[in-house]
């Protein structure tokens, strides 16, 4: 439990510092994350012709039959309108702003006033003949005949508007919702003959990303608190009826489409450059179009010119028409199809799951399958985004749940390792005071070692001298120190070479346990092994103690084996490695007996049915032990 709030805390601190926080710093992460979406959209796009939007091209071979374009009359326009009208089309947009009157080049007017001056005599009769000298006439009688074509217009962010107020009001705007922006002051609008002759404005302004990449582009906008139509919008409201704008989806033709609060969809492009059906406008004002072409379809009139300053970058085009981002955007709307951004929330959740799932690998598997699994979610999860955008146009967020996934794994591979060098630092200093240095290597490589409190088989023995308390008190004590340390010292190295662990002395006592910390098979046999060699080491040093000091020592030895608990025991001032319960209990009461029955080595039956080496043995029959009700059967061992 203790470790799962570790997780989830670190968990948090990253997806607080990725997610919320990254949300102030969008440079750090918005770059990344488009082209992501880029690449998503170059493997998504279909590459395929569709005939069903025409683009009429203003393109270099119309500039070269007809001339500089911005000398063009509007006639050549009114010419162009009318020639496709007569085919019937579904409904005409023109991608040019037609926002001032029409009027004679300067040069013109001053050769036609020169020459009506001459006849006329009369500055005003001048004036009046020249004002019908305009092609407005011409292109608004084009407009009246072929219904409700659709002219582009753009808002601004200054004030200036050249629409009046009555033209205005005949366009019956709609009131924009207040959480719509930016609001525009500016309105730079077709001019009033052609509103009043039916046509109908689309605003053409994009929202281009900081890079300058169309990725996403606007389909409503809040003029002075009224909502008017992007020009793809207005194209597809004239063949569908309208549209309405309700709790921020835009319903029209049936579908309902999502946009968010600048009024933004991202646009599902179809292709690269010509992915709609082109024809040159000079084909169309020579008459050089079959009769049919343009029936039934959507007709757009723009540039593929570079010099008309209408090409714009797109994710996966550096040079795309302006027209055609038009034509991709109407192509979505009659087709419902657009990209469906995830919400902020399912990305959030999905970011944390994953940090989450992350810190847990890395903290608690080992590091080459955790470093394993990771490459795998990350794989796995950015193949996961790539067909959920191609099989169901669905973007999620990339960049930042991958980042989260490396950061979490990362600090939580990080904790792992720290916590694993603290633990073996606190194991090494546990175990250094009760086992050889080997074993102590040994146990810090193992997996399977806990200095928690765990129950254990294991085989304890208790070691004493017997009638050492009086000769301690007729001693000195440096000399009683001296004789203990030698003692202990070699008594130590057989209990360390049979693989046991001296939990404690006592006085003149040892208290040893085999089977732990490490366990292994047959610490029964160790234990008795260690036993039979400490006595006869007791031997070879009473020898020596009588040549020197003229004394001998016996000792006794007290065998059990049997169930434990085994872990560090004691206060947080003071901690210590022992055996605990009623085995460690039953060996120490065992190892007193020695004195009555004259003997050094007394093993328990639980013992003996351990053992699986041959030894030299004595049944003593049954004994109830101090502090206990039931008899237990035990044995002698003969170290010989």
């Amino acid at each position: 439990m203790k470790d799962i709030f570790k997780v989830l805390i670190i968990s948090l601190v990253v997806f607080i510092v990725i997610f919320p926080l990254g949300e102030f710093f969008p440079v750090l992460y918005k770059p990344i994350e488009r082209k992501f979406y880029d690449i998503r959209m170059y493997l998504n796009v279909e590459n395929k012709r569709i005939p069903d939007i025409v683009i009429v091209d203003v393109d270099e071979k119309s500039l070269k039959e007809l001339g500089r374009f911005y000398d063009w009359p509007r006639y050549n326009f009114s010419k162009v309108i009318d020639a496709i009208s007569l085919q019937k089309p579904l409904v005409i947009g023109i991608d040019f702003l037609f926002t001032e009157p029409d009027t004679l080049p300067g040069i013109m007017r001053n050769i036609y006033r020169t020459f009506l001056l001459s006849t006329l005599k009369k500055d005003y009769l001048v004036d009046s003949v020249l004002s019908y000298l305009s092609f407005d006439r011409y292109l608004i009688l084009s407009v009246e005949k072929a219904g409700n074509p659709v002219f582009a217009g753009m808002l601004t962010n200054d004030t200036i508007t050249n629409i009046s107020d009555a033209t205005l009001k005949l366009l019956k705007l709609p009131d924009a919702p207040e959480w719509l922006s930016p609001v525009y002051p500016g309105f730079i609008s077709p001019i009033d003959g052609l509103i009043i002759a039916g046509a109908k404005p689309g605003i053409i302004n994009m929202h281009p990303d900081p890079d300058g990449v169309i990725r996403r582009v606007p389909l409503v906008f809040n003029y002075r608190g009224k909502l008017l139509p992007s020009f793809p919008l207005a194209v597809v409201s004239v063949i569908s009826n309208g549209y309405t704008l309700h709790n921020g989806y835009i319903s029209i033709g049936g579908k309902d489409i999502r946009i968010n609060s600048n009024g933004d969809v991202y646009v599902n492009y179809r292709g690269g450059f010509r992915t709609f059906e082109y024809v040159s406008f000079s084909d169309v004002f020579s008459g050089r179009v079959p009769e049919d072409f343009f029936t039934g379809k959507i007709v757009l009139f723009g540039t593929s010119v570079s010099g008309l300053s209408d090409i714009r970058p797109v994710p996966f085009f550096a040079s795309l028409p302006g027209v055609e981002i038009h034509a991709n955007t109407i192509s979505d709307i009659l087709r419902g199809d657009f990209v469906h951004v995830v919400e902020p929330f399912l990305n959030y959740l999905v970011g944390f799951i994953l940090i989450f799932l992350l810190v847990l690998i890395a903290y608690r598997m080992p590091t080459g399958g955790s470093v394993a699994l990771l490459v795998f979610m990350l794989a796995g999860y950015l193949i996961l985004s790539f067909f959920l955008f191609m099989g169901k146009l669905l973007m999620v967020e990339v960049f930042r749940p991958l980042l989260g996934m490396v950061f979490s794994f990362l600090i939580g591979l990080r904790v792992r390792l720290s916590t694993i060098e603290f633990e073996r630092r606190k194991l090494k200093e546990t175990f250094s005071r009760y086992v050889p240095p080997e074993i102590v290597d040994k146990i810090i490589k193992s997996k399977d070692i806990t200095i928690k409190g765990e129950r254990r088989e294991i085989t304890v023995l208790f070691c004493d001298i017997r009638n050492y308390t009086g000769y301690v008190e007729s001693s000195y004590p440096e000399e009683v120190v001296k004789e203990l340390n030698e003692y202990f010292e070699e008594m130590s190295k057989i209990i360390f070479k049979h693989n046991g662990m001296i939990d404690k002395f006592m006085g003149d006592g040892i208290m040893a346990i085999f089977g732990a910390p490490i366990q292994y098979p047959g610490h029964a046999d160790k234990a008795v092994a260690a036993a039979v060699e400490m006595v006869k080491k007791a031997r070879d040093i009473n020898r020596e103690w009588m040549k020197e000091k003229g004394r001998t020592f016996e000792i006794g030895i007290g065998i059990n084996t049997g169930i434990a608990i085994v872990g560090n025991v004691g206060s947080t001032l003071r901690m210590e490695y022992t055996a605990i319960g009623d085995t460690v209990n039953t060996a120490a009461r065992i190892e007193p007996l020695n004195k009555d029955y004259r003997t050094n080595i007394l093993i328990s039956e639980f013992t003996m049915k351990q053992l699986k080496e041959e030894y030299n043995f004595r049944n003593l029959g049954k004994v109830r032990l101090r502090g206990k009700t039931e008899e237990i059967t035990i044995f002698e061992i003969l170290p010989y």
